[in-house]
């Protein structure tokens, strides 16, 4: 009887899909803020480095 159990547990047990909700997309003005902060941030980044190489260049 017990191997009966296991064997119909074991059925029940399976990878079942998670569901999720659905992604909200972002709306346009979002998306533009939010490459302008990427850019900026990637912009001071580089200017950073480039004044860290150089004023290590130029010792």
């Amino acid at each position: 009887m017990d191997e009966l159990n296991i064997a119909r547990a074991s059925k029940n047990v399976g990878i079942r899909p998670v569901v999720r909700a659905p992604a909200r997309e972002l709306s346009s003005p979002a998306v533009a803020y939010i490459a302008l902060a990427v850019g900026g941030l990637l912009a001071v980044v580089w200017f950073v480095g480039f004044i860290w190489v150089f004023g290590l260049l130029l010792r």
